[in-house]
């Protein structure tokens, strides 16, 4: 049975994939109430796997968090100007105070009114050392 299921179970879905997904739901609009208490059921017998395997998928690479990190980096790094080097950076933020943040002037992407504005580079000559609470509330919406 192992065996069926590693080779054969992906072809037939591959080759039926559209028939499966509309047999299925026509299962579960058939009796809504019996499929949500099967997956109820499924969930109280497996609640510990269940729970292990979401930590793992939020602890993951591939979280939204995560993403939207990858993101930001990738942005900084398509707004760092060619005659700044990342050594020139990493000491600007090295010789940033305990107490405050470094910050851009003008940021990467400025938004107002959920339009984009502005786009700041990411350079010593664009950065500050702003308190943490005055740049959290001034977020990507002034560089005034």
């Amino acid at each position: 049975m192992q065996e069926y299921k590693k080779t054969y179970a992906p072809a037939y879905y591959k080759a039926n994939k559209e028939r499966i997904k509309e047999r299925d739901a026509a299962k579960y609009a058939a009796d809504v109430e019996q499929s949500r208490a099967k997956a109820r059921a499924r969930y109280a017998a497996n609640r510990e796997k269940i729970l292990a395997q979401k930590k793992t998928r939020r602890d993951s690479k591939e979280t939204n968090y995560n993403l939207l990190a990858r993101i930001r980096n990738k942005r900084v790094r398509e707004h760092k100007p060619c005659w700044v080097t990342w050594a020139e950076i990493r000491e600007f933020y090295a010789a940033c105070p305990p107490d405050k943040v470094v910050d851009h002037q003008i940021p990467i992407k400025a938004m107002r009114d959920g339009v984009h504005v502005a786009c700041g580079l990411h350079c010593p000559a664009n950065f500050q050392y702003p308190d943490p609470l005055i740049n959290i509330q001034k977020s990507n919406r002034s560089w005034e």
